[in-house]
């Protein structure tokens, strides 16, 4: 997750997440401050840089968060206008020819699906 040769553990706490690196033996902790799930099979390249990044749905606003431990932040996506705060997801495609994956997820509140390109932030209707 680093971009560093060697595993990483990743450490769910409720209101955080840890990355511990077994290679130098550093926890890095990110501060998510409420309730949030990874996504399924959500520990993968989305920027199409070393090291994979964890995608998380945050509880409550239906914000989309992306972990990058290699570059030390998270970053929200609000789906507020798009996909809005209720949403499911339905897979990871990678269409744009550009290396990482996006995010296909379908809105609870208009049943369209919405492409969510983690490299940019930005939310397209399919």
């Amino acid at each position: 997750m680093n971009g560093v040769t060697g595993a990483e553990l990743l450490i769910a706490l409720p209101s955080e997440v840890r990355i511990v690196s077994l290679q130098s033996g550093t926890i890095n902790s990110y501060w998510i401050g409420s309730q949030y799930a990874t996504l399924r099979d959500g520990v993968r390249d989305f920027d199409g840089v070393a090291g994979n990044e964890i995608a998380m749905a945050q509880g409550g606003n239906g914000n989309l968060l992306i972990l990058r431990p290699r570059a030390g932040y998270l970053q929200t996506i609000n789906g507020a206008g798009t996909f809005g705060s209720s949403w499911t997801l339905v897979d990871y495609v990678n269409l744009d020819g550009v290396a990482g994956d996006e995010i296909r997820v379908r809105s609870n509140t208009n049943n369209r699906i919405y492409r969510v390109y983690p490299r940019s932030g930005t939310v397209s209707a399919e």
